[in-house]
């Protein structure tokens, strides 16, 4: 059973419309979104949190409500009430949930060496990476059922990322739940994610298990198929004098085990190509 199910997400702007159809997600499932900037990536996940009415959104096969206390929602946020007390600001984020694991709040935040207790500190005291750590413990910590994230590491250095991404990934594990996560890093949804959806002018181009990306596909010149029974491959964009193919045939496969076929290749590739 599909834990999110989206049937229809529609958004018309002047100059762009996101345009989503059929996308569901598993529980114990995190799905990676990557596209480039304007692609859709934010507009999609807030139209999922914020105006599901005005779209065709299932959770647990029911119809998602607007700012649904199930989903949890992170994106890279500045320091928001920078003169507020830790103690406050954990305190009044809490109020506004009905759910709370105060032992899960507590050992993370021990873990992350945010000291909040004695009331002494402000929010905009944090640094950078505390600040996010802070975000992402209060986003945990109200028992989401599902989770956005969009670029919520964004600008952190690799090892508190590295950190939060391996914390994020024995949550959704332990919690049994969903997950998009949204990130320019693409090493980061390699090592985190299952599955790919890669996102372009507000459409989902590709969507694929990670596992499959890696083993499957494939860049490669027109003129390393010209021996290639056309059964054997499909290609899913030409470009230049290359292309991204999936082959099916496991001896292509080891023909082809030299070609270029890292994620970043694929998504270079399928993105036009200019840097595959």
């Amino acid at each position: 059973m599909s834990l999110l199910n989206i049937e229809s997400i529609k958004k018309n702007y002047s100059n762009f419309t996101l345009q989503i159809d059929d996308l569901k997600i598993a529980q114990n499932e995190i799905v990676g979104l990557i596209g480039d900037n304007g692609a859709g990536k934010t507009t999609m996940l807030e139209a999922i949190k914020f105006s599901p009415e005005n779209n065709t959104i299932l959770f647990k096969d029911q119809i998602l409500k607007n700012d649904d206390p199930h989903l949890g929602y992170l994106k890279s946020w500045g320091p928001l009430y920078s003169s507020m007390k830790i103690r406050d600001f954990i305190h009044m984020y809490k109020s506004t949930f009905h759910e709370w694991d105060q032992n899960l709040c507590e050992s993370l935040l021990n873990k992350y060496g945010i000291f909040y207790k004695s009331g002494e500190t402000n929010i905009g005291d944090l640094s950078t990476g505390k600040l996010m750590q802070l975000y992402f413990v209060l986003t945990l910590c109200h028992n989401p059922q599902f989770l956005l994230f969009d670029e919520a590491t964004s600008g952190l250095d690799p090892f508190i990322r590295e950190e939060i991404n391996s914390d994020l990934k024995e949550f959704v594990k332990e919690h049994k739940i969903g997950m998009i996560y949204s990130s320019h890093i693409i090493s980061d949804i390699e090592k985190i994610a299952t599955r790919l959806l890669l996102i372009r002018a507000g459409k989902i181009i590709l969507d694929e298990e990670i596992d499959k990306l890696k083993t499957d596909y494939f860049v490669c010149s027109k003129r390393d198929l010209n021996n290639c029974s056309a059964n054997s491959f499909s290609i899913i964009n030409s470009f230049e004098d290359r292309m991204v193919i999936k082959v099916m045939d496991p001896s292509l496969k080891e023909i082809f085990k030299n070609k270029q076929h890292t994620i970043e290749n694929i998504i270079f590739g399928l993105y036009g190509g200019a840097y595959a």
